[in-house]
């Protein structure tokens, strides 16, 4: 279940929807691109709006779902 949520927000950034993403993504939420840099929700979501960011393709590998009892973490690339 949580490796398709994952799926769903790689299809989101793919399409640039920010509705899907606005509903998915914590206000925590942080991304570490490829070269290191961090952005958050906004930030995230910002770029995609102003057209900066287009991404052609995501495929993600090696997912692993590592479960504490109420919590679980969702581990992997995304390329």
């Amino acid at each position: 279940m949580l490796v398709g949520w994952e799926q769903r927000w790689a299809d989101a950034l793919q399409k640039a929807d920010i509705a899907t993403l606005e509903l998915i993504l914590d206000d925590t939420y942080v991304d570490t691109d490829e070269m290191g840099h961090h952005s958050n929700k906004q930030e995230l979501i910002a770029t995609l709006r102003s057209g900066d960011l287009k991404i052609n393709a995501i495929r993600l590998f090696g997912m692993q779902v590592h479960d504490y009892g109420t919590s679980a973490i969702v581990t992997g690339r995304a390329v």
